[in-house]
Parts: C-alpha cells; structure tokens; sequence
C-alpha cells in the first residue's frame, strides 16, 4: 500500500511492511500533524497501541478494503467537523446554522429558499444491491450536487438519502433549480444500470419565517411530492393552493399526505412481503416471461387479495386499477415483424413502471393489454400518476429490432374501488371500460369512470 490513502488523500496512510521497525513508522506518524492510519500485522498491534496518537487509528494489514476506508472516512471526519464523512457535503448541523442565518437575514426584498430531496426507495438499492453499492449511490449523489453549487449557496446530506439545498432566491428560482436537480439526478445512471431519481420539497422565506419554518414548510411539500409518486417536485405554495381548493387547513392537508405515504408502507406490507413473496412468485411461475411482469393466474389472485384487504372494516384503504392498452401494437408487428412488437412490449413496460410507484405492480391481462394495481391512493393521486406516465411513453424514442424509430403511447382506463364492487372482478371491468372509451376517443390518453 501507498504511503497516500486510496481512497482519501487528505489522510496519510502508514502500511509497516514499508519500514524497517515498528519504531521507524512511529516516527513517520509523529511526523504528521494530519490524522494518520496505520497498517500493521496482527503481531505489532500490542506495541502500535502503546503509542497511537489520539488523532490515529490503526487497521491489520490483511483488512477488507471496505474497512479501510470506513476508517478513512472517520478519521476524514475529524478533519473537519462540518463535513459529512460519506458524501464531503455540508452536515445536518452545520447546515442549520447556515439556514437559520438566512432565513433571519431574509427580507422581502431578498427571499431565501429551502429544498429538502429524498431519494426514492433507496432502501431497495440497499436491499437489492447492498450497503457498499448504497454508500457510492449517496457519494455519486453528493457529486453531482457538488457539481451544482455555483447556483445555491449551501448543500448538506441532513440524513440517510435526504438532501438539503440553501439558495437566494424566491419560488420560482427554486422551482428552477428543483426541476434541474431532479433531471440530473434522473438522467444519471449508476454503476451496474442503477437509475436514481428522488422527490423534492421546496419552500420560500421572506422575513416572516425562521429556518425551523421553513424546513417545516418543505417537509410538508416533500410529504406532498411522495404522495403524488416518484420522481417530483412540489412547492409549499402549492401544498397551500391545494388546501385552499379542497378547503382544509394546510396542516390537516400535510397530514393527509403522510398518512397516505404511511399507507402505502402498509400496501407494501400486503403487495410486496420483500423478496420472500417475489421469489415464491417467480417459484409458482407468476412471472409473465416475457415482460418481467405478473401474470394473468398471479394478476387475478394477489387483486382478489388486496380488494379484500381494502374493504376491510379495520382497514378502509383506498384501492384503485389502471387498464392500459399499447396502441396499435398489432400494426407494429405488421409492418415491423413479431420480434419488434415483443421488443416495444417490454420497452413500454419498463418505462411504466419506472414512473409508477415502488408499491404498485403490473400484472399481463393478455396480449398486450396490462393491469396496474395501485393500493393505498385515492384517484386524484392516482390520476396524478398516470398522466406523468401517458407523457413518459410518448415521449421516449422507441426503435425497431432495425434501429428505425417508432412511436407508441398508451390508452389507460382507470376505476377506484367503491362500495358497489362486490368483487375485485367488477374493479377490473370498469377499468377496462374507460380504457376502451379511451381508444374511442383517440387513444394515447387516460379515461377515469
């Protein structure tokens, strides 16, 4: 090993196989004013202990890579006390000082603004990945918005995947700068084809509100934004437009928001039941081969479940079904062949549920025609939703087995269960009835009934 670090240069690293004694690296270390590792074998530790600075820590020599730099990022730590040690942004608590010293200086004339980011289902990158492929996400994270601060003036990870941005500036220069982050963060693939994307809440102080006010009013706005689903943005304007419209106090609204949030870690309770239900899936071949989506025996069991669970008396969780249709898939395959209709079938897919929510789940009715059941939100969310998803698939630049370029959208239907559906099946048959009123319509948009 180097007698630089590999993974921090602000730390020097002393390996004892490139000296001559033990008493040789002692006196390089206490040459060092810098906090320094020590690598040593098992039979030196005894010793190196008797005389290890406080400012140094000491790792064996046959140490996992990871440990080292767990060892390095502490003792980076120590060098500077503001700094998160994983990603080199600002910490929680330096961040509320710099917060709490411009929401005070904040005068109409000079707004300041607050975004909080939350990294959607990040937990499943851990679950799926590990910890290690988490820990470079949250770094990578940290570089991009490192890349970024010329246009704010602070930045700081404030807990496990959430983010704080301070900048002058009012709403609209934070909806700028929300928008920009969010399709950074988007647009950026991570190491083995990991996509992140996150939710944002921003608020906007003019003199009247002090920094607890302000991280408060965009917290709300963070609430409102994973109501909606993945990958957006929601100012507290309009957390406060929406309470105005629907006549509830903004409190009562924020409520709402993260009780229905709350929900859906209960939906996932029932939908998801972690990898041991997707493995007994793929066991019991519930997997539709070609998409990766549920099939048609899984689509009509786990519905008939969560309908039941939704119109429990203890329960009384919303539970809605969107029915999509890719339109005129069968010219396609016409005028392009079979295997280009199978190639756009799974592209689409896949574009679908990136934009739904981690707590929904696509089941193939048939052909190409796909259910979505989406279980803990009511139908304006719900509507929400989709929409972003009808835009999502018209936009993207499909393209034959060929390379020649293709469009394709969707006709969705949706239904929210009611009290008049007895049985998940009539859920099911409203939903594909305004999916065909949809294609009545002209296709490649969303009918709810």
């Amino acid at each position: 090993m180097s007698p630089e670090s590999p993974f921090n240069p602000a730390i020097r690293t002393f390996d004892s196989r490139n000296f001559t004694s033990i008493d040789a690296l002692h006196v390089a270390a206490c040459k060092t004013h810098e906090p320094a590792l020590l690598i040593v074998d098992e039979t030196e530790l005894a010793e190196v202990l008797c005389w290890l600075a406080e400012k140094d820590d000491v790792c064996l020599n046959d140490s996992p890579a990871e440990l080292i730099e767990h060892r390095q990022q502490a003792l980076s730590a120590g060098i500077d006390g503001e700094r998160d040690p994983l990603t080199n942004l600002l910490n929680q608590q330096r961040f509320e000082v710099l917060l709490n010293e411009a929401a005070s200086a904040a005068d109409f004339n000079r707004p300041v603004s607050l975004l909080l980011l939350d990294l959607d289902y990040f937990k499943m990158i851990n679950d799926q990945y590990g910890h290690t492929v988490g820990d470079e996400v949250l770094r990578i994270i940290g570089g991009l918005l490192t890349e970024k601060e010329a246009e704010f003036n602070a930045v700081a990870r404030v807990g496990g995947e959430e983010f704080s941005i301070l900048l002058d500036g009012d709403e609209s220069d934070a909806a700028e700068l929300a928008e920009s982050v969010r399709v950074l963060i988007e647009e950026t693939i991570i190491k083995d084809r990991i996509k992140v994307t996150t939710c944002i809440g921003a608020s906007t102080g003019r003199g009247s509100a002090d920094g607890r006010t302000l991280f408060e009013q965009a917290n709300q706005a963070l609430y409102s934004a994973k109501d909606q689903g993945r990958n957006c943005s929601v100012s507290y304007d309009q957390v406060v437009a929406q309470s105005r419209s629907s006549g509830q106090q903004v409190e009562v609204l924020s409520l709402e928001n993260q009780d229905r949030v709350l929900a859906q870690r209960v939906a996932n309770v029932i939908t998801m039941r972690s990898k041991t239900i997707l493995n007994s899936a793929r066991q019991e071949a519930d997997i539709d081969g070609l998409t990766g989506c549920f099939t048609r025996r899984y689509l009509d069991r786990r519905l008939a479940d969560e309908f039941a669970f939704a119109n429990s008396e203890t329960e009384e969780t919303p539970l809605c079904v969107a029915f999509f249709d890719l339109d005129h898939l069968g010219k396609v395959n016409k005028q392009f062949g079979w295997p280009t209709g199978d190639k756009l079938l799974v592209e689409v897919c896949d574009v679908v549920r990136e934009r739904i929510r981690e707590t929904d789940w696509i089941g193939r009715y048939g052909g190409e025609e796909f259910c979505v059941v989406m279980l803990g939100i009511d139908l304006e969310t719900a509507q929400s939703v989709l929409k972003r998803t009808l835009k999502a698939v018209e936009s993207t630049k499909f393209v034959t087995g060929d390379g020649r370029p293709v469009a394709m959208t969707l006709s969705i239907g949706l239904a929210m269960a009611t009290a008049n559906d007895v049985e998940a099946t009539s859920l099911v048959d409203r939903a594909s009835g305004n999916a065909l009123v949809a294609k009545d319509r002209g296709r490649n948009q969303l009918c709810v009934g």
